[in-house]
């Protein structure tokens, strides 16, 4: 796999982030490849190298990216009374409820 813009990047992003990233997570050896899109269930990054995304922006893309129409207009309904509280919400609580109904294997 290519990795030389991701590379270039991680040098450009050591000039101005402690450890060219903002987050320890990203910090991986010998550096981090750079996501330029999504796309479904997958993330592409700066090289075009394709990957599954496991991790989902860690638990907002559930759905994956790059949403069907339908999905995006019901997430566009609730971004508009806010996308994000750092809180918890009811909409929350109903989301894990609706996944344990449908998902058996949810403790």
């Amino acid at each position: 796999m290519n990795h030389e813009r991701s590379r270039g990047l991680y040098d450009r992003a050591l000039s101005v982030m402690p450890g060219g990233v903002n987050s320890s997570v990203r910090a991986t050896m010998p550096h981090p490849f750079f996501i330029e899109r999504g796309d479904g269930g997958h993330v592409i990054d700066a090289d075009g190298n394709r990957y599954v995304d496991w991790v989902m922006g860690y638990g907002p893309l559930l759905y994956g990216h790059d949403l069907p129409d339908p999905v995006e207009a019901a997430v566009q309904s609730h971004v508009a009374e806010g996308p994000m509280y750092g809180a918890p919400t009811e909409v929350e609580v109903e989301h894990a409820e609706f996944v344990a109904r449908h998902v058996p294997s949810v403790e």
